[in-house]
């Protein structure tokens, strides 16, 4: 049979061009993935953080209902030592206001208190310092958690005075 110049010559993709094109494929899906996990991961990593900076937040304010409190019932300020802002009495429970120094404590558990959201504990732990020769506290409430096999945590510092 006699081949006419008219016909068209049709080439079909060889092997080496369909597995270097799969290829290709792969990789770009396999980089999806991969951002898709990293961004989910942040995502919990933020949210875990949100709520350890309220657990921080929390402390700082209970500081100041505290504070507030020794205030309205006549407590001194610079006479309240360590143990009636951190009672060790009242370990892993935050028993807020009460009394003044000489009965019930008030303040914060001597002891870190460990809360759990979402199946994550977080460990919060309070520390107040009477700043030398002024009427000031500084206080550092520091929240810590894991994540993903790594340890986060978040502080959060005020200095509070007796108005």
């Amino acid at each position: 049979m006699l081949k006419s110049s008219s016909q068209k010559n049709y080439s079909s993709f060889t092997l080496i061009e369909v597995v270097f094109a799969v290829g290709i494929i792969l990789i770009f899906l396999g980089s999806l993935i991969a951002i898709f996990n990293v961004g989910t991961k942040n995502a919990v990593v933020s949210k875990h953080r949100l709520q350890a900076a309220n657990l921080a937040r929390g402390a700082v304010e209970i500081a100041r209902e505290v504070r507030d409190t020794a205030k309205v019932r006549g407590v001194n300020w610079n006479q309240m030592d360590a143990d009636c802002w951190l009672p060790g009495s009242l370990s892993g429970v935050i028993n807020h206001p009460r009394n003044d120094c000489s009965g019930n404590r008030l303040g914060f558990s001597a002891n870190p208190d460990t809360l759990t959201y979402n199946q994550v504990t977080f460990t919060r732990q309070v520390q107040i310092i009477n700043l030398s020769g002024s009427d000031t506290k500084k206080i550092t409430a520091t929240v810590s958690w894991d994540d993903y096999g790594q340890s986060h945590s978040v502080t959060m510092v005020t200095y509070l005075t007796n108005y």
